[in-house]
């Protein structure tokens, strides 16, 4: 959400701040070198990839799922402790 906040910015903003560009800039110029693996791995293993999609999708799917509850019960957790530190 805070990826598509920022690129929602950008198109309003029409103008990239320089810290964006340093941050951004050498990770830009080596992106085809991060999807290399990836995409030569599916390319690869494509048959078995195939044969298995129904369980790698519900792998995906519950593995996400749990990670983003775990996430928010540890958030939750954390803004509550400081709501009680503040009230005190």
């Amino acid at each position: 959400m805070g990826l598509l906040m920022l690129l929602a910015w950008q198109f309003f903003r029409r103008k990239t701040p320089m810290l964006l560009l340093a941050g951004g800039t050498p990770i830009l110029k080596h992106m085809a070198m991060l999807f290399v693996p990836a995409v030569l791995g599916v390319g690869v293993y494509w048959q078995e990839i195939s044969e298995n999609i129904t369980g790698i999708a519900l792998a995906i799917i519950v593995s996400t799922a749990i990670s983003l509850g775990i996430s928010a019960w540890i958030a939750q957790k954390i803004l509550q402790s400081v709501v009680v530190k503040d009230d005190s």
